[in-house]
């Protein structure tokens, strides 16, 4: 009989005693960490058009400025996104008293403090500016969000 066939390779060919199939084994420092990763491709270069303008720059600096836009323009995810940043950072410091604050606007001007402080003792008109006004009331809006949506 032969010793060649199904799942029988010759003898020459077949792995020696005390070797592995695979003695190399796995290459050291092929495998690369996630954080590594993100970091290699937050750094490669993009072209970014800014004002008509083609300017090459990393990733990571392109959403940086796009980010900045937007909080310019109004998007408010992206202003509380700058803030808190800068807030984390240190560059930015929110006022330390939270009190509410007011002005009560005065018909004609006031000659000295004591006359303006009897001006206002004296008024007996809304303190929120918004009362009084057709279809507005403290049910139907917000002054922080403007008019509630929700059916009645």
């Amino acid at each position: 009989m032969s010793d060649v066939g199904y799942k029988k390779p010759p003898k020459h060919t077949r792995f020696q005693k005390g070797q592995s199939g695979n003695p190399k084994g796995r290459p050291r420092g092929k495998t690369k960490s996630a954080h590594a990763l993100f970091d290699e491709i937050l750094a490669k270069r993009v072209d970014v058009k800014i004002g008509g303008k083609t300017t090459r720059m990393p990733r990571l600096e392109a959403l940086l400025t796009s980010l900045a836009q937007l909080a310019v323009k109004g998007d408010p995810s992206a202003r509380k996104d700058v803030l808190a940043y800068l807030k984390e950072r240190g560059d930015f410091e929110p006022p330390a008293s939270r009190e509410k604050v007011g002005a009560i606007v005065l018909k004609r001007p006031a000659a000295t403090s004591e006359e303006w402080m009897a001006e206002a003792n004296a008024y007996k008109g809304p303190l929120n500016p918004l009362e009084g006004l057709p279809g507005i009331d403290s049910k139907n809006f917000n002054p922080k969000f403007g008019r509630k949506t929700e059916p009645e």
